[in-house]
């Protein structure tokens, strides 16, 4: 279940779960971008997972792993060409919910927006 307020998102959580993130305008500083999505979807996700073998010489084991996928749908914007970005966290299933990995969507960036590129005083062009 996703919380929002306006536009932000304040929470999201699975059923039956604490909060997984929590985002609030005093966590976020001047580096920090914000492109109000238009629409955020949720979804339960299951499948298995590989893991190394308990004892060494061992066989990898399949478990089963849950999890969700958020799905952004976004209007055009000054930064990037992706209309739907997504990020999906796959969890190991013991008695609490650890993140076994998360995989999400590559941001297109447009020309000269990439806010995870460090530039310098002199633009890059140095």
């Amino acid at each position: 279940m996703l919380t929002r307020q306006g536009n932000t998102v304040l929470a999201a959580t699975l059923p039956g779960h604490h909060p997984t993130k929590t985002l609030r305008s005093e966590n976020l500083n001047k580096t920090t971008l914000l492109v109000s999505p238009a629409d955020i979807t949720c979804e339960t996700v299951t499948g298995t997972s590989k893991q190394p073998a308990e004892e060494e010489g061992g066989e990898e084991e399949e478990v089963e792993t849950t999890g969700f996928k958020l799905t952004f749908t976004f209007k055009e914007n000054p930064y990037f060409t992706n209309k739907v970005l997504t990020k999906t966290y796959y969890m190991l299933d013991d008695d609490e919910p650890v993140l076994e990995r998360s995989e999400g969507t590559q941001i297109d960036w447009k020309p000269g927006k990439n806010i995870t590129v460090k530039v310098g005083l002199c633009g890059g062009s140095c």
